[in-house]
């Protein structure tokens, strides 16, 4: 947990300098995404130590780390008289729909996966589906704001 912690403090700190560049918002969270997706073996598929903790870290760092460019992101999403509202909602809504990650985790063991493959596929669907929603989406990178009327 502590490596997996670390990772994602530094991955969101990286991640979300990175989106202030030429990058953007969704160039930056898609990297991280997927290095994410990509360091899946380490962190689930593994017995050794050594591998599990850098597999944790990793996963941290860009799996947790895209997480640094969300308050930018969100900001940018709504206009000022629903900013705060319309970002903390979103970002609810997602955390609530992520909840659920442990119950599926369990029915697709109880469907005869194993723990690992199971997490993976979930880790994975969800970095997928993240990726998808930050491109059916707009750059937000450079926003201007305006005082409400």
């Amino acid at each position: 947990m502590a490596a997996l912690n670390v990772g994602g403090i530094g991955g969101a700190v990286l991640f979300g300098r990175l989106s202030e560049g030429a990058l953007g918002r969704r160039g930056s969270a898609t990297i991280a995404t997927l290095v994410g997706i990509l360091v899946l073996p380490l962190y689930v598929f593994t017995d050794n130590t050594a591998l599990m903790l850098a597999g944790a870290f990793s996963m941290g760092f860009f799996g947790a780390g895209n997480f640094g460019v969300v308050p930018g992101y969100l900001t940018e999403r709504f206009p000022t008289v629903a900013r705060a509202v319309g970002a903390g909602f979103a970002y609810h809504v997602g955390a609530g729909l992520g909840s659920s990650t442990p119950t599926v985790v369990g029915m697709m063991q109880d469907a005869g996966y194993a723990l690992p493959a199971a997490m993976a596929a979930c880790i994975a669907g969800s970095g997928a589906l993240v990726i998808i929603m930050l491109w059916l989406g707009p750059e937000t990178r450079g926003t201007h704001f305006h005082a409400a009327n």
